[in-house]
């Protein structure tokens, strides 16, 4: 027979410690200062471009102190490229439908749904107008880093599949993606419908040459 040594008291697990009311409110409070601090330099960045991007002004339409925004954005770009992730962080994670083609349609049509917006039409025109500057030039490319992050898992999942070769070039495969929709939206002006995101991404992914016609199997005598 074993004797099992005796064992004292349970000890009842302390209870989880709730963080205080005060806490939560404060936190709730600096979520609201920075979604009104990005918010107002989206507006003012559609309306004036980054030249003429004024804190001052950011700050009156958010309603909050000048230092409050130096206190959490150190730099203009610093608060250009937060308020353009606010911006973009809609799109959400790359569309997953079990395919490339799929894929893509519901990218694009997602990117042209954004830019057909005033806000997202004010920011590309920004953008184009003001490619020159090297301060623009210091944003765009961490905003294009940033951007590019999404679709490149999608197409690294094409890859994975089977459907994309291993070395596909996914820089210039994205430009050929983009491209159309950009000239599209932007310097055409037209409707984007999903039926054009469907011609897109068939015409990047087949190619526009014409296909050899199949020959009829001949029948043996």
């Amino acid at each position: 027979m074993v004797n099992e040594p005796t064992r004292g008291p349970r000890r009842r697990p302390a209870p989880k410690k709730r963080p205080a009311p005060e806490a939560s409110e404060g936190r709730a409070r600096g979520e609201a200062v920075v979604q009104a601090v990005l918010e107002a330099t989206i507006d003012e960045l559609a309306s004036v471009g980054i030249a003429a991007l004024n804190i001052e002004r950011i700050a009156e339409r958010a309603g909050v102190n000048k230092t409050t925004i130096y206190r959490r954005y150190p730099t203009k770009e610093d608060l250009i490229v937060a308020a353009m992730r606010l911006q973009t962080a809609g799109f959400g994670a790359p569309p997953d439908l079990g395919n490339l083609r799929d894929d893509l349609v519901e990218l694009l049509f997602n990117a042209a749904r954004f830019m057909s917006e005033p806000r997202g039409k004010g920011i590309f025109r920004m953008m184009m107008s003001e490619r020159h500057s090297p301060e623009m030039n210091a944003i765009a490319d961490r905003m294009r880093r940033d951007g590019e992050h999404g679709p490149r898992i999608l197409l690294q999942r094409a890859i994975a599949r089977g459907e994309l070769e291993p070395d596909c070039d996914l820089r210039l495969l994205l430009l050929a993606i983009f491209g159309p929709l950009v000239h599209s939206v932007f310097l055409d002006n037209s409707t984007f419908e999903r039926a054009d995101a469907e011609k897109m991404a068939d015409l990047v992914l087949h190619g526009a040459l014409k296909k050899p016609r199949r020959e009829a199997p001949r029948r043996t005598p």
